[in-house]
């Protein structure tokens, strides 16, 4: 049989605190850089297909 682990909640302790996530820290503060990268990927990828493609 599997042993059940049970978690106790102190209420008298505070939370540790976590560290910020670097990702989320850099994208969040810029979603209008985060947009312009995949629009010009996009254009960059469009480009490359029209290029390469055979009639």
């Amino acid at each position: 049989m599997a042993e059940v682990r049970t978690i106790r909640i102190d209420s008298n302790r505070p939370a540790p605190r976590r560290r910020p996530d670097p990702v989320k820290a850099a994208v969040g503060a810029r979603p209008d850089r985060v947009a312009m990268w995949a629009v010009l990927l996009g254009v960059f990828l469009t480009v490359v297909a029209a290029a390469t493609g055979h009639a």
